[in-house]
């Protein structure tokens, strides 16, 4: 499916590609220029990488500062990485930088959760390389990372492209770089809890107050499944609540 997908994407009746961020970040480039909100990014109907749009905005991402990334996924991120220029260090309206290297994301304001383009490729690259076409995992991140930076840092470093685990566990790396602050990441922590190659154990959330005040909250598993409604449960004797 995910094959059928990007090959029709060339037949779709509206355009659907991955952007360049070479170019779009070059003088005179589709996301410049920058303002308060961050680079000049589309939003729907306009939006190329949308394959189906559902949007949202964020106001505790933006507006609020109540979100940011964490000093741990900012470290992810090389330095010609182009995906850096959508997060500053400064709360909105500024002042002074965060604690400890953490970023806001402060464009696109709006997040698209449809599925896009870049996903596809993140997809396919994940199940090729669960079915050891270790070459194919390859090609597929590349050709997203060939968008996101200068082509000389986009290869996978080949001591990773070698080996499943560590080439898995770097494409599970390029989703929080792809989609850092806009929620895909909830739903990885589900699947890789209960994965048998990658598994997750530890899931937490971090509270920074200042740079010498945090307070880091470990997550049970059972956290990453919601309660379901108690209509729900009255209509169906029997069933049994998540924890």
């Amino acid at each position: 499916m995910l094959n059928a997908a990007l090959t029709d994407m060339a037949s779709a009746g509206t355009s659907m590609r991955l952007y360049d961020y070479n170019a779009n970040f070059a003088t005179g480039g589709a996301f410049l220029p920058n303002t308060t909100n961050g680079p000049t990014y589309p939003t729907f109907p306009n939006v190329e990488e949308a394959m189906f749009v559902k949007e949202f905005g964020s106001i505790f991402a933006t507006g609020l500062n109540a979100i940011v990334a964490s000093p741990h996924t900012v470290s992810l991120y090389d330095n010609s990485d182009l995906r850096l220029r959508f997060f500053i260090n400064t709360p909105y309206g500024g002042g002074v930088p965060f604690v400890a290297g953490m970023l806001r994301k402060y464009g696109p304001n709006v997040s698209n959760f449809g599925m896009r383009v870049p996903e596809l490729y993140l997809l396919r690259a994940e199940c090729k390389a669960r079915l050891n076409d270790l070459p194919g995992a390859k090609a597929d991140i590349e050709a997203l990372r060939i968008k996101r930076m200068p082509a000389a840092n986009a290869p996978v470093p080949a001591a990773i492209a070698t080996q499943q685990i560590p080439l898995l566990r770097f494409i599970m790396d390029e989703r929080v770089r792809e989609f850092a602050i806009d929620g895909f990441r909830w739903f990885d922590m589900r699947r890789l809890s209960v994965d048998p190659l990658i598994p997750q154990t530890s899931f937490y959330h971090t509270l920074y107050r200042s740079a010498t005040d945090t307070t880091h909250y470990d997550m049970r598993p059972d956290r990453l499944t919601m309660r379901l409604p108690q209509v729900i449960i009255d209509q169906n004797p029997g069933m049994q609540n998540n924890p």
